[in-house]
């Protein structure tokens, strides 16, 4: 039944941007007319939509384009008339004014668009934007700017963006670092971790190298894994092969796992196979056994900090009602911090946080005692209270603190990029023997590894083990804590520095003689001590570690007589480890000098050691900012490259786009077709060799049954024949013989088709060795 209401011409249509420039009433009341296309159309039974389509039609569209190349042709002759009044001022070269029947695009280079592109991509990179907010981008730009000529080119979509981070600039930049590294020592540095958003573990691998006259590391690839066994940890590793010289690697920098350690023994082997070479062992990373001794001296007092910090951080996390409650009663803010588990070093500002909660935790406490607030009820709560009710609570936190905070210093003091191998095997020991004074008499021990923690003798008394001074004056107020508690307390103490220093003992690079003989290039004792330094050089030339016995005599009279040189050198006299380079002030003096060459190319080796895997934990924070939900691995590692890139050249505003890059960008479209082509024979490939494993079982499956049937007919046939004879009626030996052939017959048939069947499964097996 056709509509018996018509629509009519609406005045808001023309205002409309979508049809102002073009729409026009017609006479008729049921029509529209288009300006562009000259004609009338009917609009009565669709309305609006009547114009929506219009508009998109292919014959108006195509109108819209011409008339808008006409608009720009007449701005660029407009331009040049106007540009000066004199006839002299006008170019008259055809390159540079065009005829009015070219275009303004005309005169934007592909080159000077795609530049636009880059600087868009790097900008989405940078400021850790997900590509899907580049997907209408095009349009809003040339919304905002319709008169630009490159806007109207540009496209830098939520594909585009992505394939040309991961196969234009990631690409360049990749090689350009593999150009750095050339024929120069470096370390890997590797550590994995679990990505959340590709839900497999990602193992970031970082490289340490000179460039120029400083030692940089830098991130360089990632690995997705699911599995990381040793061997799955070396075949990724191996993987970088393919970009830079295992010849050159000295050392790998790693976490303290067992696993770890077995790819360690693996790739060492694999390099003394390979070039005759051995990587330098330091230990693992020192900053993690820190953060692991720590822990297992709060462990070992007993008092359950993880959980008394991990429960009051859960009291009032996600609790708005909680919250109001705690602010109500106390007249306070100030909440509990969360608790780190596996960065126990960090947890010092949460327990002074919890620290300066504690006497608002107690009125809380109090307050739902008196049942002037509602009992939350729950576990973390029951904590809380049985923690604030210890007449020790805050002295255990005060000793806590105290325990931290040298530690902190130390970490504070490594977490950086420059050389610190050097100053790391004395920092740690003073770091200890600090810690020991606590508890035992070290005055006279200069190395914490001579001493020994397993005798008592050698510990201080319990009153005079030093619990820190803001403990001890708590201890002294304190009207509640019985001389039995201060004991107990004091004992917890002195058990949690005595596990911490053990652990460290046990664990650090302070066990490793290398990590000892490295002193060897810390200016201020070839100040100093320069008989030292030549004795923990002679020590390091030793090890036979990228040093030919044949050479350690000659190595040795250049550096006695290096050491010699520069003991008035203001650089070495007044070195500080923590704002001077050790690596910078060796290269001044060493590179380029001939009587060194040796002596240079040994310490290049020794300087890329890493002191830490401080660079890999910040990259894990880096892909937590830089993760999108749905984004794939190769988008990451480019992200990562592009950022690690821009922050070893100081920041955004150095870069520079060079005509390889623009080339290698150009090209990124090729390369992303070419790896959906990979990807999707890949997937047709997995598909037809599961295919084929799955006929091969079934095959095999099949094979198995026609076995036992055949074997089954065949043992059937015998019985019946050896019946046979033993029956004397000729019609039962008949039907017997006759029966048993049958059967004969029909084993035969089945071990025909297991032949055959045996033939084909060696076909599928040969098969799937080429797929």
């Amino acid at each position: 039944m056709p509509n018996s209401t018509c629509v009519t011409f609406q005045d808001s249509w023309l205002q409309d941007p979508c049809f102002s420039g073009w729409l026009k009433r017609s006479s008729s009341n049921s029509e529209a007319h288009c300006s562009i296309c000259k004609k009338n159309f009917d609009f009565k039974s669709m309305g609006r939509s009547a114009l929506v389509s219009h508009m998109k039609g292919k014959k108006h569209l195509s109108l819209v384009s011409a008339s808008n190349k006409s608009d720009k042709t007449s701005l660029l002759n407009f331009v040049c008339k106007n540009k000066g009044s004199s006839q002299s001022q006008i170019p008259t070269s055809s390159s540079v004014v065009p005829s009015p029947s070219n275009s303004l695009d005309n005169f934007i280079s592909d080159s000077t668009v795609l530049l636009s592109e880059i600087w868009w991509c790097l900008r989405t990179a940078m400021n850790n934007h997900f590509t899907s907010s580049n997907a209408d981008i095009d349009f809003y730009l040339k919304q905002m700017f319709p008169d630009v000529p490159i806007i109207q080119k540009f496209s830098c979509g939520y594909t585009k963006s992505s394939y040309m981070m991961s196969f234009g600039i990631a690409p360049y930049l990749r090689n350009v670092l593999v150009e750095q590294m050339r024929d120069e020592p470096f370390s890997l540095m590797f550590d994995e971790s679990l990505n959340k958003s590709l839900t497999q573990k990602q193992l970031d691998i970082h490289v340490r190298f000179w460039c120029g006259d400083v030692v940089e590391s830098r991130y360089f690839d990632s690995k997705m894994l699911g599995h990381s066994t040793s061997d799955d940890l070396l075949e990724a590793l191996n993987t970088c092969r393919e970009s830079i010289d295992f010849r050159h690697l000295v050392h790998l920098s790693m976490d303290g796992p067992n696993v770890n350690w077995a790819t360690f023994n693996k790739l060492q082997a694999q390099l003394k196979a390979d070039y005759d070479n051995s990587l330098f062992n330091v230990g693992s990373c020192g900053i993690h056994q820190l953060h692991n001794a720590l822990r297992k001296g709060m462990d070992a007092t007993g008092w359950d900090l993880p959980h008394v910090l991990t429960s009051a951080d859960f009291l009032f996390k996600d609790m708005p009602a909680r919250r109001e409650d705690f602010t109500s009663v106390t007249g306070s803010s100030v909440f509990p911090a969360k608790y780190c588990g596996h960065r126990w070093v960090e947890n010092q500002m949460v327990m002074m946080k919890l620290k300066e909660c504690l006497p608002n935790l107690k009125v809380y406490v109090k307050a739902v005692k008196d049942k002037k607030i509602s009992d939350p009820c729950t576990k973390p709560f029951t904590v809380v209270k049985t923690f604030t009710d210890d007449p020790l609570a805050e002295m255990k936190l005060a000793f806590a603190i105290a325990l931290c905070k040298p530690v902190e210093r130390f970490l504070t003091k490594y977490q950086t990029d420059r050389p610190m191998i050097p100053f790391l095997y004395n920092d740690l020991n003073e770091l200890l023997l600090s810690m020991t004074k606590r508890i035992a008499n070290v005055e006279s021990v200069n190395n914490i590894t001579e001493f020994d923690l397993e005798k008592k003798e050698k510990l201080l008394e319990l009153s005079k083990v030093n619990v820190g001074t803001e403990a001890a004056e708590l201890l002294k107020r304190s009207k509640l804590c019985t001389p039995r508690m201060i004991l107990d307390f004091r004992t917890s103490c002195q058990d949690a520095v005595v596990a911490t220093v053990r652990r460290l003992l046990k664990k650090s690079p302070l066990s490793y003689s290398l990590c000892r003989d490295m002193q060897f290039l810390d200016p201020t004792r070839m100040i100093q001590k320069p008989e030292t330094s030549v004795k923990y050089f002679k020590s390091a030339l030793l090890l036979g570690i990228h040093c030919p016995l044949s050479e350690i005599d000659d190595l040795l009279d250049e550096y006695e007589q290096f050491v010699d040189n520069i003991k008035t050198r203001e650089g070495f006299v007044n070195f500080n480890s923590l704002e001077d380079r050790v690596d910078q002030l060796l290269f001044n003096e060493m590179a380029n000098n001939a009587k060194y060459v040796r002596l240079w190319d040994f310490i290049k080796k020794c300087l890329v050691v890493s002191h830490g895997q401080a660079t890999v934990e910040r990259g894990f924070s880096e892909n937590k900012m830089a993760l999108d939900h749905n984004m794939g691995e190769k988008t990451l590692i480019a992200r990562r490259t592009i950022k690690d890139y821009v922050r070893s050249i100081g920041g955004i505003e150095k870069f520079k786009i060079s005509e390889e890059l623009l080339k290698s960008c150009s090209l990124s479209n090729r390369r992303y077709k070419a790896f959906l082509e990979e990807k999707k024979n890949h997937v047709i490939k997995s598909s037809k060799r599961k295919q084929a494993e799955e006929d091969v079982i079934g095959l095999k499956r099949r094979k198995v049954e026609l076995t036992e049937n055949a074997a089954f007919l065949r043992k059937e046939s015998e019985r019946k024949l050896d019946k046979a004879e033993k029956l004397r009626g000729m019609k039962e030996q008949l039907a017997l013989f006759t029966s048993a052939n049958a059967l004969r017959k029909a084993a035969s048939e089945k071990e025909e088709e297991i032949a055959s069947i045996s033939k084909k499964i060696g076909e599928k097996e040969a098969a799937l060795k080429l797929l």
